[in-house]
């Protein structure tokens, strides 16, 4: 029964997370938008007791799209398609089918409460609530059913939720985010399945700097602990309660006004690429996923 999921786990964690998420929004009227490219591999997998366990090695490659504009110093609207598109896959189980196919988007708002701009005014603590509603995408063409882990993409149904962001600064270079996150499917989908919920927590340590000429550099670890209760069909649960802990070290560099006026539709703007590494730590019913994602962020 492990073997003959691992793709399917696989393909719904495939390219996981771009970077850790702060309570900061865009300036005001300004809107960013970050396109990502990873490459997910499985070598191994969490059985029900938490061991490790070899299985047929496989990878996917995704891309995906995250777009923000911010309406108000406070406000803004969020489409969400991350991680987007299984562009290719494949694996050494002949019996497995191939994982290609889309993920579920979200679209929301972000609204900040403790902020520079927010109703409650701090300089150094930001809070941002986000409330998103997920919709049913055509999705990849596997039995999401038989898996347990919490990813809200890929499982062809509504859902409704979000999250709740803070961080702080602790200097002028550096700073600490929380992030806590929860979805819930309440309707089942067209197989007559009911995906329940999920949740996820993360801390990242972040690290930021300029240097002369309008460059700068971030760098973060962000640890994240997500999990879910098990799926249920026809009212009958699968059995595949899952959790899944992952540290991922990323670094971005940023170029302020790099892109010239001409393509950027005005004054010229930045750019930003941002390189990260997930690495799994513990897990439970749910792959091993090791995933590199390259991120490449525009301003508008």
């Amino acid at each position: 029964m492990k073997r003959s999921i691992t793709l399917i786990v696989f393909a719904v964690l495939g390219g996981t997370f771009i970077f850790g998420e702060d309570a900061r929004l865009p300036a005001v009227k300004t809107g960013r938008s970050t396109t990502s490219f990873g490459i997910s591999f499985l070598p191994q997998m969490w059985d029900d007791g938490g061991d490790k366990e070899d299985i047929p090695k496989a990878h996917v490659i995704t891309a995906g799209e995250r777009i923000e504009y911010s309406f108000t110093g406070c406000l803004s609207g969020v489409f969400d398609w991350f991680p987007g598109e299984n562009v290719l896959s494949s694996t050494e189980d002949s019996k497995s089918p191939a994982a290609n196919g889309s993920h579920d988007p979200a679209l929301g708002v972000r609204f900040q409460i403790i902020g520079l701009n927010a109703p409650v005014k701090q300089e150094r603590f930001r809070l941002t609530v986000a409330p998103q509603v997920i919709f049913p995408f055509p999705s990849i063409n596997l039995p999401f059913w038989k898996v347990g882990m919490d990813d809200k993409r890929g499982n062809n149904a509504w859902g409704f939720g979000g999250g709740v962001s803070f961080d702080t600064d602790l200097t002028k270079q550096f700073f600490l985010n929380f992030h806590g996150e929860f979805f819930s499917y309440p309707i089942e989908n067209e197989a007559k399945v009911k995906h329940g919920w999920g949740a996820a927590f993360e801390i990242e340590p972040h690290f930021e700097t300029h240097f002369t000429g309008g460059t700068g550099l971030r760098i973060g670890l962000p640890v994240r602990f997500a999990f879910a209760p098990e799926k249920k069909i026809n009212g009958l649960g699968n059995g595949l309660d899952s959790y899944f802990l992952s540290a991922s070290p990323m670094a971005a560099v940023y170029f302020d006004n790099i892109i010239p006026a001409r393509f950027s539709g005005g004054e010229p703007s930045p750019l930003e690429l941002s390189l990260q590494y997930s690495l799994p730590v513990l897990g439970k019913n749910t792959a091993a996923l090791h995933a590199v994602t390259l991120g490449i962020t525009t301003f508008f």
